[in-house]
């Protein structure tokens, strides 16, 4: 349900009520959705939970890229040390 529908959904509902009283809804804000069963929240947990998981692993996996190119050039330059020191030229 996108929020238009949502609105017509809660225009709908209300109006008779509120028109009773001679009231007339012409617009209206939402200021807090909450449930019995706390799903809303519990979405809310899971969402923040996914996003913190993936930064954690975008982290672990920056750290281990930057250790593996630290070991490399750390390698080569071994490498480039022995090859001057003990191979003729």
């Amino acid at each position: 349900m996108d929020r238009d529908q949502f609105a017509a959904l809660v225009r709908e509902v209300a109006s008779p009520d509120v028109g009773r009283m001679g009231i007339e809804i012409l617009s209206f804000t939402i200021k807090d959705v909450y449930d019995k069963v706390e799903y809303l929240n519990s979405l809310g947990r899971a969402q923040t939970a996914n996003v913190k998981r993936d930064a954690d692993i975008g982290v672990a996996e920056a750290e281990r890229d930057a250790g593996i190119r630290v070991c490399n050039s750390f390698f080569v330059s071994i490498l480039e040390s022995f090859y001057q020191e003990y191979l003729p030229k």
